[in-house]
């Protein structure tokens, strides 16, 4: 059972894991925050890693998500959470990130993009493509969205919810190379996985 109140930045699956990437910023209750990986068979919590993190993504060999402290994409062994290797994305990612065709695509809040081999003796040693993506959605779109539900301070911060401001997909089967489309305040773009380069 987690803690009442508590929202859930992100939750992905695979190795018969759940992984959840869950936060409460809220000064009314203890707060609690981390990566919790329950087994799919029965719930039990197989690990969990503290901090505060962003949103996490699998692939079924390891778990991915960027860790607020020092803006670094880390690689986690699904065994036991351990780091397997860490690689600096230039700041914070709430948003999950998005894997395909052997690299793992960050978008940070401020907006640049890293797309970070994961497979072969480049993995976590190198970006493939860096980039950047268009302003993301207003705090007005917020409000519309309902993502704003409460009088308490701490959730109508907007920067609490910088990660519900983007969208980012990978379509491997898109194009010779597959696509990223990245959706922000007033854009939609596709960008070639393997160059980075915009599609339309």
């Amino acid at each position: 059972k987690m803690q009442d109140g508590m929202p859930f930045c992100a939750v992905a699956q695979g190795g018969g894991l759940v992984l959840v990437s869950a936060r409460w910023a809220g000064a009314a209750m203890k707060r609690t925050q981390g990566i919790f990986a329950l087994k799919q068979a029965d719930g039990s919590e197989a690990w969990k890693l503290d901090g505060d993190w962003g949103g996490v993504s699998c692939d079924g060999k390891h778990a991915y998500a960027v860790k607020k402290d020092d803006g670094k994409l880390y690689c986690l062994e699904l065994k036991d959470g351990a780091a397997a290797w860490s690689f600096g994305v230039g700041g914070e990612a709430r948003h999950s990130p998005a894997l395909a065709r052997g690299v793992c695509i960050v978008l940070t809040d401020g907006g640049a993009l890293s797309a970070v081999e994961v497979d072969g003796k480049n993995a976590g040693k190198a970006a493939r493509w860096q980039g950047s993506a268009a302003a993301p959605f207003t705090p007005q779109a917020l409000v519309y969205s309902g993502v704003r539900m409460s009088c308490n301070k701490d959730v109508l911060d907007e920067t609490q919810h910088t990660y519900r401001r983007w969208a980012l997909a990978a379509a491997e089967g898109a194009g010779k190379n597959g696509a990223l489309v990245v959706a922000s305040g007033g854009m939609i773009q596709a960008l070639d996985l393997k160059s980075g380069g915009q599609l339309w």
